[in-house]
């Protein structure tokens, strides 16, 4: 039978499971995590000394920011759009309001805390431009 066998890293046990695999500790991996950080500690170097992968330890890395990321509310991926036209029709007026709304009715884009107004007449490339201009804001 064979036996798990253990090392000691940074102070750490790492434990070999019955697969060959190393087994660390959480308490290892945000040390590893620390020291990429902190330290500003190469991934491949802290790799080096664990006995692991670089990819590995990056993984560690991304996981730690994504655990440490605020929570997104549901709806932040969706903006709320409203078209507004800022002429009144004149009465039976219908057909020509249509028309003569295009120059002066405003897109207002809302995402978060932040506001944008853009004629509606922009064509789709300005108004994608827009969007993410108002997303990274």
């Amino acid at each position: 039978m064979r036996r798990a066998m253990s090392r000691t890293v940074w102070g750490f046990q790492v434990m070999r499971s019955k697969r060959g695999r190393n087994v660390r500790p959480p308490e290892l991996k945000r040390e590893a995590v620390r020291r990429m950080l902190e330290e500003n500690r190469p991934p491949a170097d802290l790799a080096r000394e664990l006995g692991a992968n670089g990819c590995l330890v990056r993984e560690w890395l991304k996981e730690d920011r994504l655990r440490r990321a605020p929570a997104r509310s549901p709806a932040a991926g969706f903006a709320e759009v409203v078209v507004q036209d800022d002429r009144a029709p004149a009465p039976g007026a219908a057909g020509e309001a249509e028309n003569a709304c295009a120059p002066a009715c405003t897109i207002c884009i809302s995402i978060g805390d932040a506001r944008m107004e853009l004629p509606s007449d922009r064509d789709e490339e300005t108004l994608s431009k827009a969007f993410r201009a108002l997303r990274a804001a």
